[in-house]
């Protein structure tokens, strides 16, 4: 090399340093100072991006999370209220309500016991007399054992805030007391119980007999609040005054029941006042985001499940609001303390500049492919929300007819009683033999109608649960096959005076599901006949078929019933609308058809309708079904399930 070939043996640095002096360094700094500028400005892109990607991973978990938390705590209430409207219609509280009679509180007893039983979230059912004195009460254990209350032990509760609101309440009102924690002869349970105590008056408009005092706890709901609580995000709720109920440390909960100042009024009198004028949004106070949102009575009692339970019925509480709040802290800058060691590292591997973008284009890649696992899962999650609603409401709906069977069941087994008493000791007289006989099979015949009410509704949900058949396909000619199917179906039209005819003689071939084919025309049969002549005959049903061009059937069911109002026509094909909801209807029949027809058939349903002069139903559909998926039989595991 050139130095080597000097007569003085200097160092390389030596010989550029003599050569090139001062200068050379500073380009070299200069050069240093760009790079680390250019890297630092890269970095701090790099950073607000990730930084903004966070924010919104942050928000959209805490938005998921109040959803989830405020649906958990409405189908908590609803549930409650739903078994004790049932409960105090039950004829053994009525009678109890009349009298303390030995027998009348035996019955609630067993009534109550069963109850707690099935519901393991019910910690405690009591009943309280006009002067506030508990009759009956049954408290579930901490070991889950469920302990009936000796006459000895029972307490008058007239001092207690619940009973004093509750007893001067109308019949048609329930009470929900506010979120505490459960007091037993003047102290507060350790550990502790947070309950919410849903009430229900037994009594008339002249006057309240007692009141009925349900304990839901609410240990489980509360302590999902800290699942998943970190240092930079968090959930709590929060009562109508602002005290924390969870989602805070053990010496911050429930400062209202130990005259603690430490509610969110106290030690954030902003974000409090900004709670209260706004009722929904986002406050960032010190780095830190609030996001809330207030779930009020009025917004319980406007939901579809607490609507139908609550029908006729008023709900009162002294918590004027709940509020469910997620917190998650600002991602700190770049150039904050907690990243000085990270900034020191980038400035010292400047040379190495090309490799840093690499990789870090490498860990944002990395990052767009977790957001989007993220999206999807978000996705996946409102689907499931979305389920959620509807699993409640069949809840809800069975719910109904199961309760009426176990109230029933319950009264034939006092008549069976009674009449076995009678016999054994031979004094039942004729006319009460016949009575009871008459009660008894009047009886079951409503136990029977119930529980096939209940069996079809659990039957409907199974239909709307599937989406795409396992059935093999064939090619058939569309005219054979709805002769078959109409043959099928005209047994349930003899004795109505309802004539149904298949029109039209196409010879047209398709290749497609036979099965759910089927299951949808006999729907829109069976449907013409229920809605069209729901008085009966005399009406005719037509079933016709024709080719529609361009790889397609046109198949029309068509009635010349009373039609459809066409205020509802929108509304036909939703999930549980039905306008015989007091027969048995349950609104799933549309429903299910336009989602055979869309997702499995490829093709298209419509209705057309006039008031009183018939209603038309027509599929638009290819000759060739679509090819299912074969990894998402999203129709249903049992191919025999498909079949009309």
């Amino acid at each position: 090399m050139l130095w080597t070939t000097r007569s003085d043996t200097a160092s390389p640095l030596r010989w550029h340093w003599q050569h090139h002096g001062l200068g050379y360094w500073r380009q070299t700094l200069l050069i240093f100072l760009v790079l680390s500028t250019l890297l630092a400005g890269a970095a701090h892109l790099f950073h607000e991006a990730d930084n903004a990607s966070l924010r919104r991973s942050n928000l959209a978990a805490s938005e998921r999370n109040i959803l989830r938390a405020s649906y958990e705590f409405r189908h908590f209430i609803s549930s409650a209220t739903s078994d004790l409207l049932a409960l105090s219609t039950s004829p053994q509280v009525n009678l109890l309500a009349q009298g303390d009679q030995p027998e009348a509180r035996r019955q609630v007893t067993e009534l109550f016991y069963r109850l707690l039983y099935y519901k393991p979230v019910f910690s405690q059912l009591r009943f309280l007399d006009a002067d506030g004195q508990e009759l009956v009460r049954l408290k579930r254990e901490n070991s889950g054992r469920i302990a009936y209350t000796p006459s000895q032990e029972l307490q008058n509760k007239a001092g207690r805030y619940y009973y004093q609101k509750s007893i001067k309440l109308p019949p048609d009102t329930l009470y929900v007391s506010p979120l505490d924690l459960n007091i037993e002869f003047g102290q507060i349970e350790i550990p502790w119980q947070p309950v919410i105590r849903v009430i229900k008056p037994i009594g008339t408009a002249e006057g309240n007999q007692g009141v009925i005092v349900l304990n839901i706890s609410a240990r489980s709901f509360l302590e999902n609040f800290a699942i998943g609580n970190s240092g930079t995000r968090s959930m709590a709720l929060l009562n109508n005054r602002g005290y924390w109920l969870a989602g805070a440390p053990d010496d911050q909960l429930w400062g209202f029941m130990f005259g603690k100042p430490n509610s969110l009024k106290d030690t954030h009198p902003q974000l409090w006042q900004q709670i209260e004028e706004e009722g929904k949004g986002e406050a960032v106070i010190d780095g830190r985001h609030y996001l809330f949102s207030t779930l009020t009575p009025a917004d319980l009692i406007e939901q579809e499940v607490m609507t139908s339970a609550l029908s006729g019925y008023r709900l009162q509480t002294d918590d004027e609001r709940w509020i469910f709040m997620s917190t998650y802290r600002e991602p700190a800058p770049l150039w904050s303390t907690e990243h000085l060691p990270r900034a020191l590292i980038l400035l010292l591997i400047t040379l190495m500049f090309s490799l840093f973008i690499a990789r870090t284009m490498a860990a944002r890649h990395t990052a767009e492919q977790i957001n989007h696992i993220n999206e999807q899962k978000m996705l996946q999650m409102e689907r499931l929300a979305s389920l959620g609603t509807v699993v409640a409401g069949v809840a809800h709906e069975v719910n109904t007819p199961l309760g009426n069977a176990l109230t029933i069941a319950s009264t034939l087994r006092e008549h069976a009683g009674e009449l076995t008493s009678g016999l054994r000791s031979g004094r039942i007289g004729r006319n009460r033999l016949e009575a009871l006989l008459q009660e008894i099979d009047d009886g079951s015949g409503m136990l029977t109608e119930s529980l096939h009410r209940a069996s079809n509704i659990i039957q409907n949900f199974k239909e709307i649960a599937v989406d795409q058949t396992s059935e093999r396909r064939r090619r058939f000619r569309i005219d054979e096959f709805l002769h078959e199917l109409v043959r099928l179906h005209e047994t349930q039209m003899r004795g109505t005076g309802i004539n149904l005819k298949v029109r039209g003689n196409t010879s047209l071939m398709m290749d497609s599901l036979p099965g759910p084919l089927g299951q949808v025309v006999g729907n829109l049969i069976t449907n013409a006949r229920l809605h069209g002549f729901s008085d009966g005959g005399p009406g005719e049903i037509w079933v016709e078929a024709s080719a529609a061009g361009r790889g397609q059937v046109q198949i029309r069911v068509s009635d010349n019933g009373r039609g459809i109002p066409e205020n509802l026509l929108p509304k036909i094909f939703n999930p549980f609308f039905t306008t015989r909801m007091n027969t048995g209807g349950s609104g799933l029949g549309l429903s299910i058809v336009q989602n055979i027809v869309n997702s499995i058939l490829g093709g298209e349903i419509s209705v057309a309708s006039q008031h009183g002069h018939g209603t038309v139903f027509t599929l638009m559909l290819p000759v060739s079904a679509p090819q299912p998926r074969q990894s998402d039989n999203r129709y249903g595991a049992d191919e025999d399930s498909a079949s009309p």
